[in-house]
């Protein structure tokens, strides 16, 4: 099995981004315009931990006959996501 980078910085910025534009949907090319191609490796490892700790929708990430991809119109935050990123001060 091979290891993909997982970076927490991705992540805030996945759920910084999801964030802000909620409770509007991600298009396929707002989300490969902001993070890349949605079969990319690396940025399905990022979705999947944030699935797994419930800040967001489950079915964000779908299993295609071949691979796994994310599917951008179901990229959003739960309700817990909402709660854990509108609870971090911003910065100045």
């Amino acid at each position: 099995m091979k290891k993909h980078a997982v970076s927490e910085e991705v992540q805030w910025e996945i759920l910084d981004y999801l964030y802000d534009i909620h409770p509007q949907r991600l298009t396929e090319s707002e989300f490969c315009e902001n993070f890349g191609e949605p079969e990319n490796a690396a940025l399905i490892a990022n979705v999947r931990i944030l699935i797994d700790e419930g800040l967001v929708n489950p079915l964000a990430v779908i299993k295609t006959l071949t691979r796994e991809v994310i599917f951008p119109s179901e990229l959003r935050l739960t309700p817990a996501g909402l709660n854990l990123v509108s609870s971090i001060p911003e910065e100045d």
